[in-house]
């Protein structure tokens, strides 16, 4: 027996003391990372053939232990090849003997409630909650999947946990508002937060989303008829235009059109802005604030000196504006990222290593298509 079967037959046996079908499938969880390289979510069809072998493996062993492995790898396990091989695996253990009755809930929970909204005041982050219980209410649990819109909708967190959480995170005073939802809509975020995460290379996640990630996604599978996120359009010029207007209108922007360049560094926020849909126009965040002044600027904008100057009064003027609600600590927090951004900006705007491709064709330089081809070709 190997001893990569040795261990996880001991871990189930401990967990089939404790007769818990929420364990034994969390533990099938982080199983199934165990199988893939650099405990990343893709590639895991070149490690297939080892985790099908364990599964043969461990019909060979037999016994209760594996026989509870085998059952919840069945429900838990990715991907479906290994779910599938592990069925055929635990219908041959269960000739010789039925599972433990406890265990005959493994992958029988039901979906009893959901819940979505921002995570944080800002609505960076979105967190998308799902909660389920076996035959009996027993074991209820919740699972949690937490959704980065800053950079596009990864899920970037998952986590199991007690029911009580919804009640905890509703105390929390820097959360977001949660809101019950169908549990299809639910599934449908969670179900696409993933499927992005899996098609982008090298997104940050946690070790929790790692170790619960199979976990998630079997639970979200029980959900019937999960609501694909629709994909808004960016918001229209009108929308752009009214909102100027209002801001404009605004006591926090008196006198700014009088400071030279500001009407300039006022398109090119506007412009920023109008990328996202019209119900995110008001978005904005330290992160938003960071990404404008240190990223979005230096690579698309062509500016005057006047207006690169103007841009950090029209920003601080601009978060006074949309920020109506925020506590003060979060509000000081987004003065605070521009304090700390503003002064760079200047020197991010003159260096052209950072202009993308379309401002260095504005600027009437020949693009650098270097980083297209392979290898450093630098002299």
């Amino acid at each position: 027996m190997g001893t990569y079967l040795a261990t996880a037959l001991a871990d189930v046996s401990e967990l089939v003391r404790q007769r818990s079908a929420l364990q034994v499938e969390l533990w099938a969880s982080v199983a199934t990372s165990a199988f893939l390289p650099e405990k990343l979510t893709r590639g895991f069809a070149a490690h297939l053939d080892d985790a099908v072998g364990f599964v043969g493996r461990a019909v060979g062993e037999g016994g209760t232990a594996a026989h509870v492995m085998l059952a919840a790898l069945a429900v838990v396990g990715a991907p479906a090849e290994l779910r599938e091989a592990a069925a055929e695996g635990a219908r041959m253990l269960a000739q010789a003997a039925p599972l433990p009755q406890w265990a005959a809930r493994i992958g029988q929970a039901s979906c009893a409630g959901a819940w979505f909204g921002p995570a944080d005041p800002y609505r960076d982050q979105d967190l998308a909650v799902l909660s389920f219980g076996y035959e009996g209410d027993s074991e209820p649990h919740v699972v949690a999947v937490l959704i980065d819109r800053i950079n596009g909708g990864f899920a970037v967190d998952a986590f199991t946990d007690d029911p009580s959480f919804v009640q905890a995170w509703a105390r929390h005073t820097d959360a977001g508002r949660l809101s019950p939802v169908a549990p299809a809509v639910a599934a449908g975020e969670i179900l696409d937060a993933f499927d992005l995460t899996d098609r982008v290379l090298g997104v940050p996640v946690t070790e929790s989303l790692v170790d619960e990630r199979s976990f998630v996604l079997a639970r979200t599978r029980v959900v019937p008829d999960p609501v694909q996120p629709e994909i808004a359009d960016p918001a229209s010029d009108q929308a752009c235009e009214a909102l100027a207007s209002r801001f404009l209108a605004a006591p926090h922007a008196e006198g700014l059109l009088e400071v030279a360049g500001a009407r300039e560094a006022l398109g090119q926020l506007l412009d920023f802005v109008g990328g996202w849909p019209e119900d995110r126009l008001l978005w904005w965040s330290p992160a938003r604030a960071s990404i404008f002044l240190t990223h979005w600027l230096p690579r698309k904008a062509v500016m005057s000196g006047e207006g690169i100057a103007a841009t950090p009064d029209v920003v601080r003027a601009w978060t006074r504006f949309v920020t109506a609600g925020l506590a003060e600590k979060q509000l000081a927090a987004i003065f605070d990222q521009i304090d700390r951004d503003a002064p760079g900006l200047a020197a991010r705007m003159a260096d052209q290593s950072q202009a993308g491709l379309g401002k260095q064709i504005a600027l009437g330089r020949e693009p650098d298509l270097s980083y297209l081809l392979p290898g450093d070709h630098r002299s």
